[in-house]
């Protein structure tokens, strides 16, 4: 069992995490995808309704979006080719994702473009 202070670092991981839509959307592109598949940066970060330059996108990803989720485990990535799969723990950011995509309490303009929808996490 997990200590309280362990437990609290991984719960401020997992906001974090899920604090910028670009990561959300890696989360739920992955989420989207079969559980081993590797998906090509920086389109699987760049969602369809917020569309980013590629070029910027890119360097974000490489300095703040990636390493963040890797040091959590949520994500792999690599530079060549560029791609993300699904981390050792990516069940543990997923699943909050998909409950918060998944209730019916929170407000929509606050879930606007974190819709991942059909996917069990563990799939």
């Amino acid at each position: 069992m997990e200590s309280v202070e362990s437990l609290a670092d991984r719960w401020r991981q997992i906001y974090r995490t899920l604090q910028s839509g670009t990561r959300r959307q890696i989360i739920g592109s992955l989420l989207e995808a079969d559980a081993d598949a590797s998906l090509s940066l920086p389109e699987a970060a760049n969602s369809p309704e917020y569309r980013l330059d590629p070029e910027l996108l890119t360097t974000n990803l490489v300095h703040e979006h990636l390493p963040l989720m890797a040091e959590g485990g949520f994500i792999e990535w690599e530079r060549d080719p560029f791609t993300v799969a699904r981390g050792p723990q990516f069940a543990d950011v997923a699943s909050v994702l998909l409950a918060v995509d998944q209730s019916e309490e929170i407000p929509a303009h606050l879930i606007e473009g974190c819709y991942f929808h059909g996917e069990s996490v563990n799939s």
